[in-house]
């Protein structure tokens, strides 16, 4: 079970745009990743919540790697981050 589930949430992003949370679409050994919609427009986007109980070093590499990747074709576009 999730503990840290972000199901039926609303997430404020730094644009001032909302993320509702629907449903959780997968897990692996250190993220969730969770459907979600973007308001005000509608747009169906993923969440990926990472859980790291070490240090935010590897989440800082993740969202940097994500960040400089976004125009290759193929790859998620990264929308924003919160830590």
């Amino acid at each position: 079970n999730n503990t840290h589930s972000l199901v039926n949430k609303s997430i404020a992003l730094s644009s001032g745009n909302k993320l509702q949370v629907s449903n959780l679409i997968a897990e692996g050994g250190f993220s969730f990743v969770y459907s979600a919609t973007l308001s005000p427009n509608g747009t169906p986007v993923a969440v990926k919540q990472i859980i790291t109980f070490d240090s935010t070093k590897a989440v800082d590499s993740e969202i940097s790697i994500m960040r400089h990747l976004s125009h290759v074709p193929g790859v998620v576009s990264l929308l924003d981050s919160i830590v």
